[in-house]
């Protein structure tokens, strides 16, 4: 006898009375209801986590000039200044306030510069000002800054007045008293100067240039037999070739310094070469731009600028920073590798310095609060080479006045751009080098110069270009390639002990050296190298991933204090690559860039054993940038989970009453999915994390357990053929749904 599955027994008579199930159905109803409701929400939830509807609001101003000569400059400083609010507010990274950005134009003008900080203070949302370029617009600013007390962060002002006008005033540039002192005794030391002359400008910047360089110049016991002061509106040609030739024939110096902005330099630079004087001629940071090497129309031999950044020498952030900007400026598809070499491939090197000028505000009001004061003391607290932070311009701190402190490089123009020197000179900052230092043993590569320590650097230029990769090894983390490798140095080098840190010992690794060749003091040498390198993947989006195969290579030995090794830009080849095995990967494209690298050990030394930071090492690296084929995956594993799932809804199209029938097939296509996912899983290396293909499987699990329930509950409490459709129709579109959200999540990136 077939049970009544829709009464309930009553007394001992033994009858059935209705309406008890009937609640018992509509309550497994609602939970029915229930498992597709929680199934939708606990997979959208996966997805991303909702933003609250509120939040506070913070503002960084920016005054830079949009409109003028500088314009180009200024729209790339407004859309860096973009880029860091979309990611902030993206990220959450100030505790749940939105900030935003507030950009005006002050055309580089005094007066204009002076009504956009009267704006800029009277709102109330701004918590710190980012802009003026010019030390003479930044300081016509000063008093309305300090009278309101906003923090303003200039990109580039060097100017010592600056800083010294108020406590508010900070400047992401080191200041023109540090730069001179760094040109004459760079200039003492690495080109052997004795006799330096010197020609500036009437104004601040660049008299307080030339006091600083002569003042060092006389303390490391050089002549400045000529100073030579430019009149306001004396830049003719005819003047600069009268002036310039008389002080060269009385002076007959060995190098000359031109300490004034870039647009005059360029026309002293040419009448010096007009003259004959072949000699060295240094400028100060205003030099390094690309307009310099344009302006100067050849005569770039012998020109060396002082500068607190180059892109030689930037890291991965800062290179991934420059695809952003040059997509959000409309330079690129957003896809293309890494920039090309042509003058205007590179931003001016005071946008990424006024990026670095927002990201210290942004992390001032995530640790302290969007309030201005407090603001200020956060970042006056960057005040040692212990707190110093990381940008993307390199480590810096602020001296007791507000000016950064940074290392002073040296370049000169090679193919078109302005390239690191050969050699380069660092002050000795270090607490545990100074300690070595004052018990007699200096750590390599430190000379003295007129008392006072330095890091005597050699530069190597390094370059690779990978051609094929010849095994991308997921699961045994590894990869293999084949590529050119170059290097460029002047003076001794073993260039053999410069390898592959992340290289894996085998004895079918190959570095061999094609070439070789030495020219006007500077070596050249070629390798061909084939290796197998540890790899570090990250597969939380498997299988919609994209992989980054990094090589990095440094000097086995020497510090950054003694070696740096900077990527060999304009002979990059970033869309080398012919092939690539297995087949299930896109090239998309590679960077290079300079890093360092800590060894975190105290070496049982007593100046490195009270947590002093350990010696660093630089590295250039190649990152190959891979996509991987998503089509594979569709018939392999997206097609045959679909079809397990189509199986199991097979269910409800099976007589109620042959339940073993319908339970069988669930549970067998359970069982099929559980050794699916195992399989995959075999194929990848044990992880600590979810993939994005364990997602679709959980999808599986969750929706192979409701079936089994509703098959049960409808055996149990007779669902109606209509409620069992409902049901699984139901179901079927939230598994459709979720599968939906998961995959775009991957296609876009969540």
């Amino acid at each position: 006898m077939t049970p009544n599955r829709g009464g309930r027994r009553s007394g001992a008579s033994g009858s059935w009375e209705p309406g008890a199930a009937d609640a018992r159905r509509g309550r497994w109803r609602a939970a029915a209801a229930a498992v597709v409701a929680v199934l939708i929400g606990a997979l959208a939830s996966s997805v991303g986590p909702a933003r609250p509807a509120a939040a506070e609001t913070v503002a960084i101003g920016l005054s830079v000039g949009l409109s003028g000569a500088f314009a180009d400059e200024g729209r790339a400083m407004a859309a860096a200044l973009e880029l860091l609010v979309e990611s902030v507010n993206a990220t959450d990274a100030t505790n749940g306030r939105t900030v935003e950005a507030i950009v005006l134009d002050d055309a580089n003008d005094a007066d204009r510069a002076r009504a956009n900080a009267e704006v800029l203070v009277a709102d109330p949302r701004v918590v710190a000002v980012v802009g003026h370029l010019f030390s003479s617009v930044a300081l016509a600013t000063a008093e309305i800054y300090d009278r309101a007390g906003v923090p303003l962060l200039t990109p580039s002002a060097s100017s010592p007045e600056v800083t010294r006008a108020s406590p508010w005033l900070f400047s992401l540039n080191f200041e023109t008293g540090t730069e001179g002192e760094m040109i004459a005794t760079w200039l003492h030391r690495i080109k052997g100067v004795r006799r330096l002359a010197i020609v500036h400008g009437n104004d601040a910047y660049g008299t307080s240039l030339a006091d600083a360089v002569q003042r060092t110049a006389l303390r490391l016991g050089m002549a400045v037999p000529a100073r030579h002061v430019f009149p306001d509106g004396g830049f003719a040609d005819t003047v600069l070739a009268r002036d310039l030739g008389a002080m060269l024939d009385v002076a007959v110096p060995d190098a000359l310094a031109v300490m004034s902005h870039a647009g005059d330099g360029i026309a002293v630079v040419r009448a010096l070469r007009r003259h004959g004087f072949d000699g060295p001629v240094i400028g100060p940071e205003d030099f390094a731009y690309d307009g310099v090497i344009a302006g100067l129309d050849g005569a770039t031999a012998g020109l060396t600028v002082a500068t607190p950044f180059l892109y030689e020498t930037a890291s991965l952030d800062t290179v991934r920073f420059v695809h952003r900007l040059r997509h959000a400026l409309g330079q690129t598809d957003g896809h293309d590798p890494a920039p090309a070499e042509t003058d205007d491939a590179w931003p001016s090197p005071w946008v990424p310095f006024a990026y670095d000028a927002a990201r210290l505000v942004v992390d001032a009001v995530a640790a302290v609060g969007a309030d201005r004061g407090r603001v200020r003391r956060h970042l006056a607290a960057i005040d040692r080479p212990a707190r110093a932070v990381e940008g993307l311009t390199g480590r810096f701190y602020f001296d007791a006045f507000g000016a950064a402190v940074r290392p002073t490089l040296f370049a000169r123009i090679a193919d078109g751009r302005f390239r690191p020197e050969f050699r380069q000179l660092r002050r000795v900052v270090a607490p545990a080098a100074l300690a070595m230092i004052e018990r007699g043993r200096p750590p390599a590569g430190v000379v003295t110069i007129g008392r006072r320590p330095f890091h005597e650097i050699q530069v190597v230029y390094a370059g690779l270009d990978v051609y094929r990769v010849n095994d991308v090894d997921i699961r045994g983390q590894r990869f293999d390639l084949e590529g050119f490798l170059w290097l460029r140095w002047s003076g001794d080098l073993e260039p053999d002990e410069i390898t592959f840190v992340n290289e894996i010992f085998s004895e079918e690794n190959v570095r061999d050296e094609l070439d070789r060749v030495t020219t006007d003091g500077v070596t050249y040498a070629l390798y061909k190298v084939k290796s197998r390198f540890v790899a570090n993947y990250d597969l939380r989006a498997f299988p919609f991933d994209h992989q980054a195969l990094e090589l990095r290579l440094a000097h086995r030995t020497r510090h950054a204090d003694s070696l740096m090794l900077v990527r060999d830009a304009g002979r990059l080849s970033p869309n080398s690559i012919t092939a690539i095995y297995p087949n299930e990967w896109l090239f998309e494209g590679s960077d290079s860039y300079g890093a360092t690298y800590t060894i975190n050990s105290s070496f049982g030394r007593p100046e490195l054993a009270a947590g002093s930071r350990g010696p660093e090492f630089s590295v250039f690296a190649t990152q190959v940038r891979l996509k991987r084929l998503i089509a594979p995956y569709i018939w392999a594993v997206f097609l045959p989970l679909g079809a397990m799932f189509c199986i199991a809804f097979l269910a409800f199209l099976i007589d109620a009453s042959k339940f073993e029938a319908r339970i069988s097939l669930v549970t067998s296509a359970l069982i099929s999915v559980l050794v699916f996912h195992l399989a995959q899983m075999s194929t990848l290396p044990p992880v600590g994390y979810l993939l994005r293909i364990d997602h679709y499987f959980i999808t599986a699990y969750v929706v192979m357990l409701a079936l089994v329930v509703a098959v049960v509950a409808s055996d149990r409490l007779g669902f109606s053929r209509r409620f069992e459709s409902w049901f699984a129709a139901a179901l079927f579109a939230a598994v459709i749904l979720a599968n939906v959200a998961l995959t775009a999540a991957a296609a876009f990136g969540g």
